[in-house]
């Protein structure tokens, strides 16, 4: 979620660590710097790290909390 969780963008958790995530998107240049991760009743803040086209590895900025 970003823009004030306005916007939406479906992906699926690849890899998922304490400190970050690997994510498989349609598009990972569309995927904002940072941006708000929701996964099961989880939510955490999220800074790309690295991209490829279809994938976008991510640092938890803050542990996943209760959504």
């Amino acid at each position: 979620m970003f823009n004030d969780k306005q916007s939406v963008i479906n992906c699926t958790v690849r890899n998922l660590s304490e400190t970050g995530a690997l994510l498989k998107v349609e598009n990972a240049l569309s995927v904002p710097s940072e941006f708000t991760l929701r996964f099961d009743e989880s939510s955490a803040s999220c800074r790309a790290v690295r991209r490829s086209l279809a994938e976008i590895a991510v640092a938890f900025l803050s542990p996943p909390q209760p959504a």
